[in-house]
């Protein structure tokens, strides 16, 4: 059963972005172990105190701080 947070990821980030985004990463670092790791933690992606933003929003945001703080 695939959880719904990494459901949200994956159609928000797709296996095409992280080839676009991270062209040089080691092999080790792959679109499904980021996946796996998402699964990890159920409630990233997942909820939402903001009334005024969708969980595919509050994910968008949730996603670009993560790997604002990678760079």
């Amino acid at each position: 059963m695939i959880l719904p947070n990494v459901q949200r990821v994956a159609r928000l980030f797709t296996q095409g972005d992280w080839d676009r985004g991270f062209p040089l990463a080691n092999a080790l670092y792959s679109y499904d172990e980021f996946l796996q790791a998402v699964a990890k933690f159920p409630y990233f992606c997942s909820e939402s105190n903001l009334d005024n933003y969708t969980l595919d929003e509050v994910c968008m945001r949730e996603l670009s701080t993560l790997f604002a703080h990678w760079g």
